[in-house]
């Protein structure tokens, strides 16, 4: 009786569109997979990474502004734990290119996510920093419309300062955020095997920054080596930030 049921389960599976074989299968392929490492700098901590995997087999459908229903690819989320750790805070992923199973899962992007250590900041909010590692031609669940391509050696750098945001208008509320002055964040990673993330995070560089107490008021940016502006700049000058260091 159970392998008719099984048998039941499979045809349904390949009869509806956009079906999630996960409940058949969600063993990881053991064939060719990318190697990723994290370098988490001190001060930061890394979330949970986030493996999107598209499907042409098992496609979704989806209704437009016309009310007419076109199909996309299937997508299945995994969240892999690290293979290994270092005490240096690097964190190594073995991330299958496919996943066995009838939809012929295979990897699309890969999100990290970067926040501080806010275990010494009290209660505040705190705004993770994401990078996308993009490994098809589908547009990723999150995406400005800029990119770039990852280098020959597969290293992606980026530079990020602590900044301290206070908000008054509304409701006070202090937030911890961090800053590059990038506003890029997805990398064509596509044909690479091998990717170090590896950003540096210049935690004594904080830059503070008083949001306007009445509406149409100005930002004040107060930076760690006394500088305060009052410009009517709404982020802090990336070049100033480099030159504290």
């Amino acid at each position: 009786m159970k392998a008719w049921t099984n048998i039941i389960f499979l045809m349904l599976c390949l009869f509806i569109q956009g079906c999630d074989d996960s409940r058949i299968t969600n063993k990881l392929s053991k064939s060719d997979g990318i190697d990723l490492t994290v370098k988490v700098p001190s001060g930061l901590v890394s979330l949970p990474l986030n493996v999107m995997y598209r499907s042409n087999d098992c496609k979704q459908d989806r209704i437009n502004a016309k009310g007419e229903v076109y199909d996309v690819p299937g997508f299945k989320k995994i969240i892999p734990s690290p293979s290994s750790s270092r005490n240096d805070g690097a964190l190594n992923y073995q991330i299958p290119i496919a996943l066995s199973g009838v939809c012929n899962w295979a990897v699309s992007n890969v999100t990290v996510v970067l926040q501080v250590d806010n275990r010494n900041l009290g209660l505040v909010e705190n705004i993770p920093s994401e990078i996308i590692l993009s490994f098809d031609e589908n547009p990723p669940q999150v995406s400005n419309g800029l990119s770039e391509n990852i280098t020959s050696d597969g290293v992606v750098h980026r530079v990020y300062y602590p900044i301290l945001t206070r908000r008054y208008i509304g409701g006070n509320k202090t937030i911890v955020s961090l800053f590059d002055g990038n506003t890029n964040f997805t990398y064509n990673a596509k044909g690479l095997s091998k990717i170090t993330y590896a950003p540096d995070f210049f935690e004594s560089n904080v830059v503070e920054r008083d949001s306007p107490r009445i509406h149409g008021g100005d930002f004040t940016i107060k930076y760690s080596d006394g500088t305060i502006l009052k410009d009517g700049s709404i982020y802090p000058d990336i070049d100033k930030l480099n030159s504290i260091n």
